[in-house]
């Protein structure tokens, strides 16, 4: 089994047994609160089987009633992977280069929140846009390609609360970004930011007057 497979089985379960046990009333008093968050990005799409697990970070800031929470999140994640230069087509000459993606997200999130004491679970459904850029370079040759697309999310987690106003957490989601045409050199290149993200999470609720 894949991990988007996986993962999309564990979302589903999660929210079918909140659905059949709904919560009981009681959440934080404090409605607001940020977090950062820090982990990796995983790809999983087609066009990046080949590509490294990179550096994921996001900043937060979340509005919370009862069970539900509306947050606002704007980060930045990585990869690196082996890439394909055509410097000629006629006579071909190709080089072997390396490709840095990075990609500045922009998303709002919307989370059910299922809290057990101290503990509360969470899923979680988002959209946003991604701004992507792609480096390609090698051979003393090198070419950039910028573009915004945007993307969807699932996604599940659970942080704990260490006093009223801190605490900590843990989240993994899976996301799709709409595929874009990268030109590259002389050849365009289809590239789909597909993968999964995994975090651990500090926040902190306070009021505002």
């Amino acid at each position: 089994m894949g991990k988007k497979t996986g993962l999309l089985l564990l979302f589903a379960t999660v929210t079918s047994f909140f659905l059949v046990n709904p919560p009981s009333a009681g959440a934080a008093d404090l409605s607001n609160y940020v977090a950062a968050k820090m982990g990796i990005f995983s790809p999983q799409g087609d066009s990046l089987n080949d590509f490294d697990t990179g550096f994921n970070g996001e900043l937060v800031f979340g509005f919370r009633k009862n069970h539900f929470a509306l947050e606002l999140e704007a980060g930045y994640f990585e990869t690196n992977g082996p890439g394909t230069i055509v410097a000629s087509e006629f006579p071909l000459v190709v080089i072997p280069g390396d490709v840095n993606i990075w990609v500045i997200p922009i998303a709002l999130n919307y989370k059910f929140v299922y809290p057990i004491g101290i503990f509360e679970p969470f899923i979680e459904v988002g959209a946003g846009v991604y701004v992507t850029n792609v480096d390609l370079s090698g051979g003393g040759l090198s070419f950039s390609d910028r573009y915004t697309s945007p993307g969807v999310h699932v996604g599940l987690g659970a942080n704990l609360n260490i006093t009223q106003k801190l605490f900590l957490g843990i989240e993994g989601r899976y996301l799709w970004v709409e595929e874009h045409q990268f030109v590259l050199g002389q050849i365009p290149v289809n590239i789909n930011i597909e993968g999964l993200i995994a975090t651990v999470n500090v926040g902190y609720r306070f009021d505002i007057p």
